[in-house]
């Protein structure tokens, strides 16, 4: 549920802009929490993959619609690759907006663990969907056996479906990228975790391979191999959103201001994820060190960026203050008047306590002692 990643998102961003605390200049005033880089980290981020997993809903809602057509027509060879999709960006998108919505919450602090803050709400009703409807881990692995033939078919030269195209263009070439603008081309990122996808996918497929040669039989040597399936299927189903997020921003070329906007987000979503998961991007060389740490500096000026506008891109969602259900999430900005307010309407804040009359009361009021 993208959806409620995004509220998420909306609810700590416009509390880090009402939030100030401590100095960040001696003698200055105290700055919103959202100007601490370590704030925005934790935030922006979390923004850009709210907008990314938008976006990959929309796709796979297309997608669904285009093979339910091919199906009245009795056509149903993307219906494998609909499944693969479904599975996969269901595991991905829950897991993410789970993981996501607890690291807004803390962003909160004290104030984020409080049920007023709407945050606690949307993190329970979404972790249950990282089970129900499949479990994570078996969606991972029905989209895996959807990569593995896949797989077979490119290394026979044969069409591939869209969505794993990637798989007949792998190559062992190094990335290109030098400087931080190179990594903020979407075609410099996209080839990075399409050749990520590609080797993991194919590191499984030959362990697969190695181990049915050596004698085990197919289900034994899937179990064993069953971990980096999973790795596999994740890395593709990054990919996915990543060339989703791309194609999206293309589209908006006729919107020249609205593709401005969203452009560092995608960026951002792009090279966080790299950076998140660098020893995949490290691990045959395929980035270097020194890129990674231009990477890494690409990706700090991109949080100074975003932060400009992040509080305009969370309204863009729209939602309405009945919608987050959260006081320090207004619209308004008054989270400390509506926190008191919800509070003092709380029903246990105005409960008379029949221990505290019969007890504590007289003690209170009781003569008090001469020593």
């Amino acid at each position: 549920r993208s959806s409620d990643l995004a509220k998420a998102c909306v609810i700590s961003i416009r509390y880090s802009a009402v939030r100030r605390q401590s100095e960040l200049k001696p003698g200055d005033p105290e700055p919103q929490i959202l100007d601490y880089q370590t704030q925005q980290q934790k935030l922006l981020p979390q923004l850009a993959i709210s907008y990314g997993l938008h976006f990959v809903s929309a796709y796979l809602e297309d997608f669904y619609s285009k093979v339910f057509n091919e199906l009245k027509m009795n056509n149903f060879e993307s219906l494998p690759e609909l499944h693969a999709l479904a599975a996969g960006l269901k595991a991905l998108t829950t897991e993410y907006c789970t993981a996501g919505i607890e690291v807004c919450r803390k962003a909160c602090g004290g104030h984020g663990y409080s049920l007023l803050s709407g945050l606690p709400s949307l993190y329970t009703k979404l972790a249950a969907a990282c089970t129900y409807e499949g479990e994570n881990t078996v969606l991972y692995l029905q989209t895996a056996r959807f990569l593995i033939k896949g797989f077979a078919a490119a290394q026979q030269h044969q069409d591939l479906p869209s969505s794993i195209i990637y798989l007949s263009s792998y190559s062992t070439k190094k990335c290109e990228g030098q400087n931080k603008s190179d990594f903020l081309n979407p075609e410099v990122y996209m080839k990075a975790y399409e050749h990520r996808a590609s080797r993991l996918i194919k590191v499984a497929a030959n362990r697969l391979q190695t181990l049915m040669k050596a004698g085990a039989e197919q289900h034994e040597a899937w179990n064993s191999t069953s971990v980096q399936l999973v790795q596999a299927s994740m890395a593709h189903c990054l990919c996915i959103v990543v060339n989703v997020f791309v194609d999206a921003l293309k589209k908006l070329e006729a919107e020249p201001s609205i593709q401005e906007a969203i452009k560092p987000l995608c960026d951002l979503f792009a090279l966080h994820g790299i950076l998140t998961h660098s020893g995949d991007f490290l691990h045959d060389g395929y980035l270097s060190r020194i890129q990674m740490d231009t990477v890494t500096a690409a990706y700090l000026d991109l949080l100074a960026l975003v932060r400009k506008t992040a509080v305009l891109l969370t309204d863009a969602f729209d939602f309405t203050d009945e919608q987050l259900n959260s006081a320090i999430g207004r619209y308004d900005g008054n989270a400390y008047q509506s926190l008191f307010e919800w509070a003092q309407k709380a029903p246990v804040n105005n409960q008379v306590n029949s221990a505290y009359e019969k007890y504590l009361k007289p003690l209170l009021h009781s003569t008090p002692s001469k020593l």
